[in-house]
């Protein structure tokens, strides 16, 4: 992902705004991860309601990610970017 960012990667050019949601959208799954590995080292239960939201997230970030690198803007990087869970 950072050489894309950094414009190496041959074929994919993102728009400053295009980045700013890619980054966003994986900001937003980085702490979903991090909140559930914190729930988990405190020893707090975690339910399977987390763990589905957490892999929708995951889901629609590669959906994200594979349309901007295709020249695309889902909605999938406006919607993951949004998103947030509890747990």
């Amino acid at each position: 992902m950072p050489d894309v960012m950094a414009g190496k990667l041959p074929g994919v050019t993102l728009t400053d705004a295009e980045k700013t949601l890619v980054k966003s959208a994986s900001q937003t799954v980085f702490n979903e991860i991090t909140s559930l590995e914190t729930s988990i080292e405190g020893g707090k239960s975690i339910t399977s309601t987390v763990v589905s939201a957490l892999e929708t997230d995951f889901g629609s970030f590669e959906t994200c990610w594979t349309g901007v690198k295709a020249g695309q803007q889902p909605s999938a990087c406006a919607d993951i970017a949004t998103t947030t869970t509890g747990n």
